[in-house]
């Protein structure tokens, strides 16, 4: 009876993963369709005039957009509802630079006649699960035959994230921000050479345009003087403006545990001096517990002291968390 009862749980577990698998598939098959229908729907406007295009770049993002009514969910979240399954679009619209020039690289304003429309969907649906990846489709759609440009009345602002270490130090899937001279704020994802584009309205008689870089949502990256969001300010951008933004040495931080053994009393803090190039000043964390952190820190070498103990070297590399004892000689205090 009781290896029945095993043998039973284990197959309605099987049966029940099996059915929710299927389900799984079904809403990621019907997911993908969502996606392609809103690429087709997109290629339709992107094709249709260079107005249409500016249209579509002056409020990039949109959610469940060209809803049918036969498709057309209750719910304000869940925009389509196909055999009983709620399903959301989201959908985003961005500009590439396509041809040898790039505002990213200062080439002047020729660059701003060399624009494509870059399009990527993302379809979620209700129930698929925490592990369960969102199917995403992208389109690149190039110019359209009449455009003639930007428009005189536009600015474009490149902004290049980069790293200092590795073959390829271009910094892709960065996120940048750019906050106009009237406080709004749009934001792009840098591509695969590290170069997000913005195509801006600035007053005829110039404004300021603040940069910053917000970085990866799944990690921390630094500069080198420790900044993990550094900004840019951009001054009196004009009309037929092409300015160029750079965030360089931008690279995953690093932390340091230090513990401090045989510390007296007066023992209170541990420093951290950088040793190679970068903006960084010393850094000074208190101990509590016997133990000094130190996070957000840049990718290099430094110097580790704490008391009378003799100074010790430390080498980070990009993303490394390092534990170091740290001993102070016997009865030692400060030095």
């Amino acid at each position: 009876m009781a290896l029945l009862a095993v043998f039973s749980t284990i197959c309605l577990l099987a049966v029940m993963q099996g059915a929710a698998t299927s389900a799984n598939n079904r809403a990621r098959v019907t997911a993908s369709g969502l996606a392609e229908r809103e690429l087709e729907y997109m290629s339709d406007l992107v094709t249709a005039s260079p107005e249409s295009v500016e249209a579509l770049l002056d409020a990039p993002e949109a959610a469940n957009p060209n809803v049918a009514a036969l498709l057309a969910s209750s719910d304000s979240y869940w925009g389509f509802v196909i055999d009983g399954q709620r399903y959301r679009v989201e959908r985003r619209v961005s500009r590439q630079t396509i041809g040898a020039g790039s505002p990213c690289e200062n080439t002047g304003a020729d660059a701003a006649t060399q624009f494509a429309t870059r399009v990527e969907v993302k379809v979620t649906w209700e129930g698929m699960g925490a592990s369960t990846k969102p199917h995403v489709a992208s389109a690149l759609f190039p110019p359209h035959r009449d455009a003639s440009g930007i428009g005189e009345d536009k600015a474009v602002i490149g902004v290049k994230v980069s790293g200092v270490l590795g073959d390829d130090p271009a910094r892709a899937g960065m996120r940048v921000e750019v906050t106009d001279p009237y406080g709004d704020v749009r934001w792009e994802t840098t591509d695969a050479e590290g170069c997000a584009i913005f195509v801006v309205s600035p007053p005829e008689w110039g404004g300021q345009y603040e940069v910053k870089l917000v970085g990866n949502s799944s990690a921390t990256y630094v500069n080198q003087a420790g900044e993990s969001m550094p900004t840019d300010i951009q001054h009196e951008v004009k009309p037929g403006d092409s300015r160029t933004s750079a965030f360089e040495n931008y690279e995953l931080a690093a932390r340091v545990k230090v513990i401090v053994l045989n510390a007296g009393a007066d023992v209170v803090a541990v420093d951290l001096e950088p040793l190679s190039g970068g903006s960084l000043g010393l850094i000074t964390r208190p101990i509590v517990g016997g133990v000094a952190e130190f996070t957000n820190l840049p990718p290099g070498s430094y110097k580790v002291s704490a008391g009378t103990a003799p100074a010790q070297p430390l080498t980070l590399i990009p993303g490394q968390a390092e534990s170091i004892e740290v001993v102070i000689p016997t009865g030692g205090g400060s030095p």
